[in-house]
This record gives structure tokens, sequence and C-alpha cells, in this order.
């Protein structure tokens, strides 16, 4: 319907016209594709790429989840939920076992190390040893601070305390930590849980520090003490 000397400058109004057998596919996947779908090389390079939409992939436990199950402190629901998924899921479960394994390396490293301690009077009962402090106990871990883009952890471990700021959802987070305020702030360290501050040997008595969190548009400002 075009003017002749018109239609070159506008490909783009009729482009893809004869493509109409790809909108019946948005509402419900076709049994067998039509000749046009067969034939049309552009069609068939859209459904490729809308593929996923239809047949999702399964979704992952991510290590956020994995950190709340080796903490325990994931829900009974919680829990319910990553066992009927690593129940279909190698991926998952083999993540979920290598945790399990390595808490059981941790308790037997303890065990020959307190029995070589001991000398002659190594323990020859089969009592467990006690676990080292910190590494995968909540009762070792204290969350101070729970937002939507981190977490503030208080770590003791080898009688020493740190405190950890942990990303989440993949966010870009800053933190500082004054042991005193109006003195500089410690030095951070940048390790595989997130943002992480040295406080020093765990002592008696009730310390206190400040804390200073960046997400984004929101500042995190507390006193804490360890």
């Amino acid at each position: 319907m075009l003017d002749p000397n018109e239609r070159t400058q506008a490909w783009w109004f009729s482009a893809r016209a004869d493509c109409d057998d790809l909108v019946a596919t948005w509402t419900q996947q076709p049994r067998s594709l039509t000749p046009h779908l067969q034939s049309c090389a552009e069609c068939r390079a859209d459904l490729a790429d809308t593929a996923i939409v239809d047949q999702p992939p399964s979704r992952h436990l991510t290590s956020d989840e994995l950190w709340r199950f080796d903490m325990g402190l994931m829900s009974t629901d919680e829990r319910a939920r990553m066992e009927k998924h690593t129940a279909s899921c190698s991926d998952c479960a083999q993540a979920v076992l290598a945790l399990e394994e390595g808490d059981e390396a941790i308790d037997e490293a303890l065990e020959m190390e307190a029995e070589g301690a001991g000398g002659s009077a190594a323990r020859t009962s089969r009592a467990p040893v006690p676990r080292r402090p910190g590494a995968r106990h909540p009762e070792q871990r204290e969350v101070l601070e729970e937002r939507r883009d981190f977490r503030v952890v208080l770590v003791r471990e080898r009688q020493r305390v740190r405190l950890v700021v942990q990303p989440l959802s993949g966010r870009t987070v800053t933190a500082a930590v004054f042991l005193t305020p109006g003195k500089p702030s410690l030095k951070p360290s940048q390790g595989p849980e997130g943002i992480s501050f040295d406080l020093g040997a765990e002592a008696g008595g009730a310390r206190s520090a400040h804390l200073t969190v960046q997400a984004g548009s929101e500042t995190l400002e507390r006193d804490f003490s360890y």
C-alpha cells in the first residue's frame, strides 16, 4: 500500500509481518511448529531465546542459605524445603555433604590433637571432643544486625573476636569500626564472608565499639559490646 519509492525507507513498518504464528506461542506452547515457524530463522531464534520462560532452570541453594544451614539458623520450614530440594538436586546435596564432612574432619583433627597432647594420659574414652569455638556454631556467632543488603555478625573463634559485615544479594558495602569514638577506625580485611575486623583477643569484661555501615543509600550507625 506504500508508494514504491517509500517502501525501502519504511522497511521497519512491515518487517516480519508474516511472523504472526510466533504470537500464538506466547499464550500456549504449540504441540508442533507451523510451516512458517519451521522455515523462519528469526522465529526459531526467538523461540530458542524464550525457551527458558517455559522451562526455567531449577533454583539452587544460595550461599546465604548454606550459611544459615551451617550455623543452625534455619527455621523448620526452611530446613524442610532445603531437604526436599536436595533430594532431587545432586549439586546442592553435594554442597550440604561438603559442610557435614568438614565438621567431621574438624572433630577428627581435634580428637587426634587431644590424644597427642595427653601423652601417657591420653584419653581412652570415646566421649566427644569439644568442638573448636566459632566455626559452624550458632552459639559462637551473634547476628547483631540484618538488613536487606547486609548482615553484621560477631564471631568468637580461637580466643579472638572479630566482626564480619556480610554483603547480601551481591550488594556493595563499606564499613568502619571505631573502638574509641573519634579515634581512627580499625583496618578491615576482605575475606570470603565479607568485610572483617579483628577486635583482638577474648578478654574478661565487656568492651564496646562503634560500627558504621554504608550500603547504597542506607547507612547504619550503632554501638555494640563484645
